[in-house]
């Protein structure tokens, strides 16, 4: 493998009710790095990367992500962030060199940091395997993608694993169009242009930290907390901002255009880059909606009902409102409410979640309404309208299911 490749990367109930209950069950699903994009036409999926992966997180939840899967399937092309094996792949590794070493006698790592620091970044790079007479030449950045490197291979972590490189391979072996947001002299001028006097300053802790901080990372990806990441994210500025200017603001505004290109073609696209461009009001998410797009992250929150009422009223009566219990209607045994016959009756049921929610009502075999409005209404009510009544709040993330029983009385 080249080195820039490396580096870049419910019972009671009659049985039709029972089967309908069953159906669709009410799911609370933890969020993944992963945004939906959409046009009338066009869907961009933002996938948020982790550049690295353990063997061990392969077969391990939440790997592969279930809804990073389904956005590949659904997408035509795919985009990543610059070309890991480039046709002209020996210039380009000649290049990255260039950038990554002072030229003889132009400078030295050893002017920018301390004599401790010198000498504990000397001392790792040697044992592994890098000569003692080629540590002075390495540009801070360059060193730090290395003792990276280092750290990250003692805890175990491979590039060839990371959320990137899987939809790299995928898209090839599926035949499908691979794009690219920046070319490789790009994405290595990116870096390479950055303050080295942040990177060298940042080298002690990283060398104390000794990959720890790449397994903790992890962790946070795996959770999907966008805002436990913007933490991070918003730490690694204070220290470093040059380099978080350089690495991430500025390049998602060079993205975001490309990225728009994408929402007026009439396909879908998913674009796969670091976890960290997609976050903090820098992020390509929050960029997306200042300027009107329909943005989602996924998996989208199923409905959940937060309150479910019933009305009736008799002729020449007042309207009496019963407030049922929904967690009763939900979890069961259904909770019962009597009316008199005659009656002109109101269900409504308050859920919220993501998407268009559609709301059902149905008896035991009959679906009496299966539209958007959250209403029910039906005028006089005879002792033959006694039965299981279900309610539902349904998306295409999942669905609130609920059930009550309705006596008519003479």
């Amino acid at each position: 493998m080249s080195t820039f490749r490396r580096q870049s990367r419910g019972l009671g109930y009659t049985l039709p009710v029972v089967c309908w209950l069953l159906g669709i069950p009410q799911v609370t699903c933890a969020k993944d790095f992963l945004w939906r994009v959409r046009t009338n036409d066009s869907v961009v999926y933002l996938a948020g990367s982790f550049h690295e992966l353990r063997p061990s997180d392969e077969s391990a939840p939440p790997f592969p992500i279930a809804s990073f899967e389904d956005a590949f399937q659904k997408s035509q092309q795919v985009v990543l962030e610059a070309n890991s094996e480039p046709a002209d792949q020996a210039a380009v590794e000649r290049y990255y060199i260039q950038k990554a070493l002072y030229a003889p006698g132009a400078g030295s790592i050893r002017d920018l940091i301390s004599a401790t620091t010198y000498l504990r970044l000397r001392n790792l790079l040697i044992a592994n395997g890098i000569p003692g007479a080629a540590v002075d030449r390495l540009k801070p950045w360059f060193a730090s993608l290395v003792v990276h490197q280092i750290f990250a291979e003692r805890k175990g972590f491979d590039s060839e694993l990371g959320i990137d490189e899987r939809y790299y391979d995928l898209a090839g072996q599926a035949g499908k169009t691979r794009l690219y947001l920046e070319t490789p002299y790009q994405h290595v001028n990116v870096i390479a242009s950055t303050p080295q006097n942040e990177w060298a300053a940042g080298l002690a802790s990283q060398i104390a930290d000794r990959g720890n901080s790449i397994v903790a990372a992890l962790e946070v990806y795996k959770s999907g907390d966008v805002t436990a990441l913007s933490r991070r994210v918003a730490s690694d500025a204070r220290q470093g901002p040059g380099i978080t200017q350089g690495l991430l603001v500025k390049r998602n505004l060079r993205w975001l255009p490309k990225i728009e290109a994408y929402l007026q073609q009439s396909q879908t696209t998913m674009v796969v880059a670091g976890a960290a461009h997609m976050v903090r009001a820098t992020g390509l998410v929050s960029l997306l909606k200042k300027k009107g797009y329909d943005v989602l992250q996924l998996p989208g929150d199923a409905p959940t009902v937060t309150a479910l009422t019933l009305t009736y009223q008799t002729p020449g009566t007042n309207a009496v409102t019963v407030p049922i219990d929904v967690a009763a209607a939900q979890q069961g045994p259904p909770p019962q409410v009597t009316i008199p016959a005659g009656s002109a009756v109101t269900l409504a049921v308050t859920a919220a979640g993501d998407g268009v929610l559609t709301y059902v009502f149905q008896t035991d075999s009959v679906v009496l309404q299966s539209d958007t409005a959250n209403v029910l209404q039906r005028g006089d009510i005879q002792p033959a309208d006694s039965g299981n009544y279900g309610i539902s709040a349904t998306s295409e993330f999942g669905a609130a299911n609920l059930l009550i029983q309705l006596t008519v009385t003479n």
